[in-house]
């Protein structure tokens, strides 16, 4: 699994795998960055960054599976940097939140309001949305509270420019949204038969979510279907992904405005995953790969800029860069 986020310019980027990589030159040329400390590779699922670069936020998975295991001895923590990914802190190593599955982690604005989900994986129990108002010091599990949200296993979450509207999407958990930066969480799962328990006798699996910077538009893609948008915040959904056959979805991403999007999907039946783009909202579609053998991989991650006219794609081995 890798992860891939960008500044407000595209000019910073950095990008975790089974480690954290970063660019000045809008991925030009990478540094590798370890972070101090780890007794072992980690495995970063996620990773956010501020509008100017300079602080970033990483998650790593703590997934373990043997029953008898325990759970401090696993480093799914949360770390973050404040000079643009040279070194790094772990925020939650003696906290609540060691120890978890960690599966994404979304960043406002100014790098101060931050929000990060968890999947909901063997004795780890269900999955849970972490939030921290002051730059990752401190987190606090805001599902707790919350008995619908806190029964899911999440694998995506977004942020608006303020840190205040926020959207988490799961795997057979649907689309959850909240505007006051976490507190109270609200089902927006489209009201499609298709996301309804019975359908296939198995729910629709939501693999990314992404957001504008107002947090009124939103894209959310569907991990074996269709990538959807909101207009209103999640309020109302409307099935827009690209008219082709059925894709993986691995990744989605917007610019400030909600306009410029892009989408990626994976190895599919033996066909090479492609780079969608969409310059008016999702309304229609562009396939970069189509006469472009570049594009052409399994495609696991992707970030924009703010102008949505920097755009980046992450692969097994590969980079594109538009």
């Amino acid at each position: 699994m890798v992860a891939v986020a960008s500044d407000s310019t595209g000019t910073k980027l950095v990008m975790v795998g089974g480690g954290i990589w970063t660019s000045t030159d809008g991925g030009v040329t990478w540094n590798a960055r370890a972070a101090s400390g780890l007794p072992h590779i980690q495995q970063w699922t996620s990773v956010a960054s501020d509008a100017t670069g300079t602080n970033l936020v990483a998650v790593v998975n703590g997934f373990y599976d043997r029953p008898e295991a325990n759970p401090a001895a696993f480093s799914g923590d949360v770390w973050t940097s404040t000079d643009s990914g040279a070194t790094w802190t772990d925020r939650t190593a003696s906290s609540s939140a060691h120890g978890q599955a960690w599966r994404s982690v979304a960043s406002d604005a100014s790098g101060t309001n931050l929000v990060a989900v968890t999947a909901g994986l063997g004795v780890l129990g269900p999955g849970a949305i972490w939030t921290s108002t002051d730059a990752g010091t401190t987190w606090a599990n805001t599902t707790a509270v919350d008995a619908g949200a806190g029964s899911q296993s999440w694998s995506s979450v977004a942020s608006d420019a303020t840190g205040k509207n926020l959207v988490a999407v799961g795997s057979g958990s649907g689309i959850w949204a909240s505007i006051d930066g976490g507190l109270i969480w609200t089902d927006r799962t489209p009201g499609d038969s298709k996301f309804q328990a019975s359908f296939g006798n198995q729910m629709e699996g939501w693999s990314s979510v992404a957001s504008d910077a107002t947090g009124a538009k939103l894209v959310a893609a569907v991990d074996t279907g269709d990538i959807w948008t909101s207009t209103n915040g999640g309020v109302t959904w409307s099935d827009v992904g690209p008219a082709s056959s059925w894709q993986v979805w691995f990744s989605v991403a917007s610019d400030s405005t909600g306009t410029n999007l892009i989408a990626v999907d994976g190895l599919v039946n033996g066909n090479d995953g492609e780079i969608w783009t969409s310059t008016n909202g999702g309304l229609s579609w562009t396939d970069q790969t189509t006469g472009n053998p570049a594009a052409s991989g399994f495609w696991e991650a992707v970030a924009s800029n703010a102008a949505g006219d920097h755009l980046v794609a992450i692969g097994q081995g590969a980079i594109w860069i538009n």
